[in-house]
Formats: C-alpha cells, structure tokens, sequence
C-alpha cells in the first residue's frame, strides 16, 4: 500500500513583529511531500535482513529522494520492535516526516506473532469486543504485547492507545503464561497478575491480567 504525506504549497504571512512595515508581507515556499511504500508494519524474521520497501521524496514535482534522512535502527539478528523515520527539509526550513515499524519475529517458536484478533471481557460488565493485540518475540521464551488487557478501554471503549496496558509475558514451554513486566495506562497503576496457558498444539491461549482491582480475559480461538 502506498501512504503518501502531503504538504501543500501556501502562502504564508511573515509575522516578524507588529510594525507596519511588516504588514502585507509573504512568500511562497514549495512544501515538501514523502511517499512511503508497503504497510506500516513490517515483519521480519530473526536472522533476515531487513529490506526497505521504498520511500521518495517531492518538491514542486520534482524528485528529491536523495536528501531524504533515514534513521533506521534495525539491527540484524536482534529481537524486538524498531521505529524508522523519514524526514526532508525544504529551503525554506520546513520539514516534512514519515516512519514505519519493524517487527522480529521468531520462526522457530509455535506461539502466534504479529498481529492477532483476540476476543476480550471484563469481569463484572457485560461488555465484550474483539480486538486487535500485537505479539512478538523478544527471545528466551519472552513475547511483547501491546495491550495486557486486551484493548478493552483503548479500542473497545475507544479511549485510545494511552489506555493500553502494555507489556511482556513469559510462555514457558509447557505453555504456563506469567507476567515479566507491565507498564501503565492514563488510569495509572500497573498489571498485579497475568495468567493464563497456551495450547501449542492447538494454537491458542487464554490469558488473565488483574488490573486496578479488575479482571481481563483474553481468548484467542
């Protein structure tokens, strides 16, 4: 899918100070527009390289690619989640921006990565949603997850991703499932307890978070 970030060519007022000679005054600057290819998040397996699936660069129609600034921090053969961003300035000073996410995945572990759809309730309301969790690698048995709570305030309720719970689960081989570590959401406080087991053979997991005194329940099926 190509995302393209456009910023249009305006006219815009100098404001350097309140005098009269400065009334009446602008210029016109040709703002800068980035063209990213492929999604959002690209996944990769452990061990592969990392290949760039395109990224241009415009002024005024004309191809500017070569002075884009890539910062990529992606390094081989190292789990976890790395952030690129895209920028170009114009002459003017103006910049223009874009980024994607690279996502390690483990091909030699069972556990569902990337991201899955999960049904999620909470005890003590009738509310229920499916909602989309993203899973991956961190090595030696540890999987980050974006929402502990399975995106029951942040989509379900559509509070947005300051409500997510984020943090890392272990999956020890028999599939027993416990907590390593949690973050907090804008209610503050942090996860008390998660557990939960994943079915290998099958596929699946069921996974419990006690948050603030509440219990979610997460089920992949």
């Amino acid at each position: 899918m190509k995302k393209l970030y456009i910023y249009l060519l305006a006219a815009l007022p100098l404001l350097s100070g309140c005098s009269k000679d400065s009334e009446d005054h602008s210029f016109i600057t040709d703002y800068a527009s980035i063209s990213v290819e492929g999604d959002d998040y690209i996944f990769v397996n452990y061990g592969d390289d990392y290949v760039e699936p395109g990224v241009t660069a415009t002024i005024a129609g004309e191809d500017v690619s070569s002075q884009l600034k890539i910062n990529n921090p992606f390094q081989k053969n190292t789990y976890g989640k790395f952030d690129v961003s895209y920028s170009i300035t114009n002459a003017d000073g103006y910049q223009a921006s874009a980024s994607r996410t690279i996502i390690v995945l483990d091909p030699s572990s069972q556990v569902k990565q990337g991201f899955v759809t999960i049904h999620n309730t909470r005890d003590g309301v009738e509310e229920n949603y499916d909602n989309e969790v993203l899973f991956y690698s961190l090595g030696e048995g540890n999987f980050a997850v974006t929402d502990l709570i399975g995106g029951f305030y942040a989509q379900g309720r559509g509070y947005g991703d300051a409500y997510a719970l984020s943090g890392v689960i272990n999956i020890a081989d028999d599939g027993t499932i416990s907590l390593v570590n949690a973050g907090s959401t804008s209610f503050g406080g942090t996860a008390e307890e998660v557990t939960g087991v994943y079915d290998v053979a099958n596929g699946t997991f069921k996974i419990s978070t006690s948050y603030l005194g509440y219990g979610f329940n997460m089920e992949l099926q």
